[in-house]
């Protein structure tokens, strides 16, 4: 599975829900097919929410090594669920609840892939990303060859978090939206 681009590929909910067919190792209704239609992407997106509501990190991640192989087209429910703030207020608990457990996924899978690469410590999305070897890290296990860790290691922090912004800016299509000044 080959996510290009996160919006279109995850609105019908079917890679979204393959995605965390994976992370679980539990198979989940989808509707899919040639005639999809709004209410069957509401379904989808609807069963994925309905499934992660309540459910700790552990058990997604409990097939970590299958999340391994899928490295190269990492995604967040963030930008699923931050469409849900019109709606409800009991709807949006759900969201926040799913959107927290989205963060710490997130950060348990950064945790195992920078320390794994390049032997750093990502404790939280603040401070441990300063010095911008966290970025190039996550931007290394996604294509290893825009990287090389060991210059990235001797550099100053702002001439490594520039580079790091450019590269997913022009190499993987992720729009820049911090500046090395402001973090």
């Amino acid at each position: 599975m080959v996510v290009d681009d996160l919006f279109e590929d995850m609105k019908d909910g079917v890679k979204l829900l393959a995605l965390l067919e994976v992370l679980s190792g539990q198979k989940l209704p989808c509707e899919q097919g040639r005639r999809m239609k709004r209410i069957h992407a509401v379904a989808n997106i609807g069963t994925a929410l309905k499934f992660l509501e309540g459910r700790k990190i552990e058990e997604l991640t409990s097939n970590l090594p299958q999340l391994q192989a899928l490295s190269s087209s990492t995604s967040s429910v963030d930008s699923i669920v931050s469409s849900e703030t019109a709606s409800p207020p009991s709807k949006r608990k759900v969201a926040t609840k799913i959107q927290g457990n989205a963060k710490k996924a997130l950060l348990k899978w950064v945790q195992y892939t920078v320390t794994k690469q390049s032997g750093i410590e990502v404790k939280d999305f603040g401070r441990s990303w300063r010095s911008g070897v966290a970025f190039h890290s996550v931007i290394h296990a996604i294509r290893p060859e825009l990287v090389d860790l060991e210059k990235v290691k001797g550099r100053p922090n702002r001439e490594n978090l520039e580079e790091a912004f450019s590269i997913a800016e022009t190499e993987l299509g992720i729009p820049r939206l911090l500046d090395p000044e402001g973090t």
